[in-house]
């Protein structure tokens, strides 16, 4: 009797565990990460570091690495003054204004460098805005069309000035990257109108003389996100997304233009001006994007999570630094599959650059200066 007894029990366990293998899991929170990048976290810790002296007092603002690792950044935003600091952290080379012919201004102009770009083999592409506030407030209330100054400077490999050209077409260029041809992407915005009813996004493949070979319409699903309410100037709100973004030249000789915006939309442009592919990273309702780098085949995107509601609008009103570690997530370019997931303690700093395993940060040393990490998955 004892025999049977413990058969019927036995098959009843075993029935009981079939019956919760068989059971539909629970469902995920809406905002949950996906359940693979628990275990693909790493933390990420320095292997190298190097303080330099050249920022002066200042912190650089904009930064960017070419394809070897190299990283450049504005050492002066008003001069337009950028630095080139080797991967080894060894090397600095200095790409200046000064000397460049026709970049004095008279008392009424004034010259802006929103941009830069590494190109290939070390040069480097400068945008430089020259403008008259005084004939441009004028020009407003007669309603004229607006009238754009806008030119890139070329540098060599040893900083020292090339060439420049002046853009041949109506909008005001706020990014740049350079195809393996030497031809170059702009992206910017245009004036819609007399009026200035705000300003649409542009993207055009320009040659190196500054004349615009095709202009490229933007795809309807970057004015209206999937899943996201139509903003109610449309296209002047995807301007807004794309200056807050980035183009970054690839390895796979394409440019990625990222979008700031919900859904953060990759779009990958060919040098025949095509859009190939695009590409949406998965990010979550409790995260910021702070920026999204690209290197050997793989997106790079780094987010500040917030463990409490609406803690972000808080702390920036506050001016409070979130007690949240960074979170840097790393993509497949192809797919937009996430890879690997790295915690970024905020001890390091800034993300600045990635190459693959190696992550570069910029944070202040003890005495104030500009410190260069390299960092590694530990």
């Amino acid at each position: 009797m004892h025999r049977y007894t413990g058969a019927l029990l036995l098959v009843v366990w075993m029935w009981g565990i079939a019956a919760a293998q068989s059971k539909e899991p629970a469902p995920r929170p809406a905002d949950a990460p996906p359940a693979h990048l628990s275990v693909l976290r790493f933390t990420l810790e320095p292997t190298a570091t190097l303080s330099v002296n050249q920022f002066g007092g200042g912190f650089p603002d904009k930064i960017k690495c070419d394809l070897e690792g190299n990283l450049y950044a504005f050492l002066n935003l008003e001069r337009g003054d950028v630095i080139r600091i080797s991967a080894d952290l060894k090397n600095f080379t200095t790409y200046s204004l000064a000397g460049v012919p026709e970049m004095t201004t008279n008392q009424d102009e004034e010259i802006f460098t929103p941009e830069f770009t590494p190109g290939i083999d070390g040069d480097l592409y400068l945008i430089v805005k020259r403008s008259n506030p005084r004939a441009e407030i004028e020009g407003m209330k007669e309603k004229k069309e607006p009238e754009f100054d806008s030119r890139v400077i070329i540098f060599d490999n040893d900083g020292k000035y090339h060439s420049q050209f002046k853009v041949e077409a109506r909008f005001d260029p706020t990014h740049i990257a350079i195809f393996p041809s030497r031809d170059l992407l702009l992206t910017g915005g245009r004036v819609k109108s007399t009026a200035r009813a705000g300003s649409e996004a542009f993207a055009g493949i320009f040659n190196d003389r500054g004349q615009l070979i095709k202009e490229i319409s933007m795809p309807e699903d970057v004015r209206f996100p999937p899943g996201t309410k139509a903003p109610p100037k449309p296209a002047t709100q995807v301007f807004r997304y794309l200056v807050a973004g980035t183009a970054q030249a690839a390895s796979d000789g394409n440019i990625y233009v990222v979008y700031n915006m919900p859904g953060i939309p990759i779009y990958v442009f060919s040098p025949a001006g095509e859009i190939v592919k695009t590409v949406m990273l998965e990010e979550f309702k409790s995260e910021r994007l702070l920026n999204v780098r690209v290197s050997a085949d793989r997106l790079v995107a780094a987010f500040q999570p917030f463990h409490e509601p609406n803690a972000d609008k808080k702390h920036r009103r506050e001016g409070v630094v979130p007690p949240e570690d960074p979170v840097l997530r790393v993509f497949d370019a192809q797919t937009g599959e996430v890879v690997a997931e790295y915690t970024a303690p905020r001890k390091l700093g800034r993300f600045a650059c990635y190459t693959p395993e190696v992550f570069t940060f910029l944070r202040r040393d003890d005495l104030g200066r500009v410190e260069i990490l390299r960092t590694e998955p530990r």
